[in-house]
């Protein structure tokens, strides 16, 4: 899976900001060679005249599945080279598989509950966060009232190097001396904090969560067709659901 869904979501998870490097090691984690060498190596069909990326939409583009689709089908690294004829066979099987699921299948992978379990939990941390911020308890000050205090505290240690010293050498309170000025820094300061806690559950936020969350099934599901029929007893890499 790519890294955490659950931190802030205004870029992709940073392995997807290296899609190459990411899709090595999905390909890698089921035991599929993701450098050349393979005994046997079929090319992929993506991006073929017949399999073009699709128009733009809340998916596409995306840099790691388009990499992991224009991979090869090779041999996983356990398998023998040894009757290579059946094993190409199968891998045959696994591309025209797997061709089929990109043309027929807009999202694969994940079920409608576990889309719903990702909503459900997206709305009850937003919940949780907003809460945090805005209502405290018995024995604490909500955050809302801490960033406040900090971003006036922050505001002065800022402006205090304007303030004037007095005849005896001594620097005023900036809030005393510039409160007006004081104050709109101190607010700018407060609303970018408000902004920076509370913005993984902000507008669109929730999209672009279970954008990723189906695009790392999807690809974990393609990872495993291309290993179907080669998994070793008890391995689970080549199982498809």
């Amino acid at each position: 899976m790519p890294a955490s869904l659950s931190g802030p979501m205004d870029m992709p998870p940073a392995p997807w900001r290296h899609a190459r490097e990411w899709v090595d090691l999905e390909l890698e984690r089921a035991g599929i060679p993701s450098e050349g060498g393979a005994a046997v190596a079929l090319d992929s069909p993506w991006g073929s005249e017949e399999f073009q990326p699709p128009d733009i939409n809340v998916l596409w583009p995306h840099t790691a599945l388009n990499d992991h689709r224009s991979r090869p089908f090779v041999l996983p690294r356990h398998v023998p080279n040894e009757d290579l004829k059946e094993k190409e066979k199968q891998l045959a099987a696994n591309r025209e598989r797997l061709a089929a699921l990109w043309h027929y299948s807009a999202s694969h992978g994940i079920s409608w509950d576990e889309l719903d379990h990702a909503y459900v939990n997206f709305a009850k941390t937003g919940n949780k966060r907003y809460a945090e911020w805005s209502r405290g308890t018995e024995y604490k000050l909500p955050k809302a009232a801490l960033q406040r205090k900090a971003a006036s505290a922050r505001a002065a240690r800022y402006l205090v190097r304007f303030v004037p010293k007095d005849p005896e050498g001594k620097i005023s309170d900036p809030a005393v001396m510039y409160p007006s000025r004081t104050r709109r820094l101190a607010a700018r300061i407060y609303v970018e904090d408000k902004k920076k806690f509370l913005s993984p559950w902000g507008p669109g936020r929730l999209t672009v969560k279970l954008q990723q969350l189906v695009a790392a099934k999807m690809l974990r599901r393609e990872t495993q067709e291309r290993a179907h029929g080669f998994q070793r007893g008890g391995d689970q890499a080549g199982k498809v659901a």
